[in-house]
């Protein structure tokens, strides 16, 4: 017999989803705040391609975390199996997580320019670009751990 859920019980279950999912934007707002306070016009105007950059690669990222509690709900009934299809997902994570660092120190400038990064702006908004970068390797893995939790229903 299945129960409804009762709306506090559906509360709790989205109110971390929904913080989850407005951490990226709310980095590239404290980060726009820190420059904006420290240094110079240049700084701040590079903030706005990098900051799209970085969050559209992320947002791309965070395709794991859907992809983790979809799989996981398909096999929660093998019980056997869960470490290692949770160990898979982290590496798979991992490993995706790579692959957009990469992506990142490779084609920054270029998809700075795309979104109308000046010449002036384009070394400052590629130093933030990396910089941004070398956390998505873990940050992939922790959307997916995330998505583990979610799929258990454990938030």
């Amino acid at each position: 017999v299945e129960t409804v859920p009762t709306r506090l019980a559906l509360l709790r279950f989205a109110a971390p989803l929904a913080a989850v999912s407005v951490c990226g934007p709310i980095l590239s707002t404290i980060d726009t705040s820190f420059v904006g306070r420290c240094a110079g016009t240049v700084e701040l105007a590079a903030l706005g391609p990098a900051c799209t950059v970085t969050d559209l690669i992320y947002l791309i990222c965070s395709t794991v975390s859907t992809a983790a509690i979809n799989l996981y709900a398909k096999n929660s009934d093998e019980e056997h199996k869960m470490t290692r299809f949770n160990a898979t997902c982290v590496a798979v994570a991992l490993t995706v997580g790579f692959v957009a660092l990469l992506i990142s120190m490779l084609f920054g400038e270029a998809l700075l320019l795309a979104l109308g990064a000046t010449p002036v702006m384009i070394e400052v908004a590629k130093k933030y670009v990396r910089i941004r970068a070398v956390g998505l390797p873990l940050a992939t893995m922790a959307c997916a751990m995330y998505g583990l939790c979610v799929g258990r229903g454990d938030t």
